[in-house]
């Protein structure tokens, strides 16, 4: 099914809508699929709330057991019914992806749960912020082992963070906080970056988040059914999402169309694989009805992961995780915009 799909999405044969994280500077809307580009950012949350809030009872438990499904393919942790609910209570889609890296699961399990803008997410999974005192009190509580009294000394301690003191270098003295105390930085550190999580892991966990918030919920349904929609008119050209970034050249592009842009493939196959028309019908479908014409999540992640665990599928040029890896070379200079 996926091998097939990815012969679609080649360039040249797919039409490039770029997207971004932070602003639409470079290329205004696309107004012939009139989809907000930023809806695909992993930091977007509609309306500004947390994307937590959108899901219907029926639909938070069908999260819950995808995160049930990728706690087993990742972390080889069997989740009960009831924490695997509460891994469903996070804001954005980046907050799940850096969470999952985590290889202690109390942390894991903090970080999952606790009340995070997607930005404060990236910063610290990525080790590029201090933890916030909200997250440490809030892993106390998680960890349940260190009493009531707020202690990050002790949770430095027994998690492992980096601890730095705050310097003002032009008189080298080390600044205090309100309570005269020395303002001391606790680092979140980088756990899982290792082997496994860039050949498969991180693959896994954002088909889970991407999965969640374009199939399962219905927040951004309207947009999807435009994306669809251009699909089936023009089949010989689907759309390739392009997440267009000079910060990151493994899941956008490099800011120069070569990076290999990972985020957009695995939403051009999601799109592809989840959603199915009814071409015998010959009217046009709701977005519920598309949706159920689709595979299953089990089935999408099953023929993934067995695309990403074998070694010699790995080193085929037509595998999935070759697409995935490969520089994207889809740049304004090569392919025009649909705009």
């Amino acid at each position: 099914m996926l091998r097939q799909e990815i012969q679609r999405f080649q360039p040249g044969k797919c039409a490039p809508f770029w997207f971004y994280s932070h602003t639409k500077a470079q290329f205004p809307n696309d107004e012939r699929i009139a989809v907000d580009q930023l809806i695909f950012s992993n930091l977007h949350v509609p309306t500004a709330k947390p994307f937590r809030t959108f899901f219907t009872d029926n639909q938070r438990l069908q999260a819950a057991e995808i995160i049930r499904t990728l706690f087993k393919l990742t972390v080889k942790q069997d989740l009960t019914e009831e924490e695997a609910l509460s891994f469903t209570n996070w804001n954005t889609t980046e907050q799940l992806f850096q969470g999952m890296k985590i290889d202690n699961p109390v942390v894991r399990a903090g970080f999952l749960t606790n009340d995070m803008s997607g930005m404060n997410a990236a910063k610290l999974g990525q080790g590029r912020s201090r933890m916030p005192e909200g997250f440490l009190k809030h892993l106390q509580k998680v960890d349940g082992t260190l009493g009531e009294k707020y202690d990050p000394v002790a949770l430095t301690e027994k998690f492992q963070f980096y601890m730095e003191g705050k310097k003002v270098y032009a008189g080298k003295v080390e600044t205090v906080n309100r309570n005269g105390e020395p303002d001391v930085r606790y680092w979140f550190k980088r756990y899982c970056t290792n082997e496994q999580w860039h050949a498969r892991e991180s693959m896994l966990v954002m088909a889970a988040a991407l999965w969640i918030k374009f199939v399962v919920s219905d927040c951004y349904k309207e947009e999807v059914a435009k994306l669809l929609a251009f699909n089936r008119k023009f089949p010989e050209t689907p759309v390739l999402p392009v997440e267009r970034t000079t910060n990151d050249f493994t899941w956008a592009d490099g800011g120069d169309g070569k990076g290999s842009n990972k985020l957009g493939k695995m939403l051009a196959l999601m799109f592809t694989t989840a959603f199915k028309w009814d071409e015998e019908t010959g009217e046009e479908q709701t977005f519920e009805a598309l949706r159920a014409g689709g595979c299953s999540f089990a089935d999408y992640v099953k023929e993934l992961d067995d695309e990403l665990s074998s070694e010699e599928k790995k080193a085929d040029p037509a595998g999935i995780f070759q697409f995935l890896n490969s520089p994207n070379v889809l740049s304004v200079g090569d392919v025009a915009p649909l705009i």
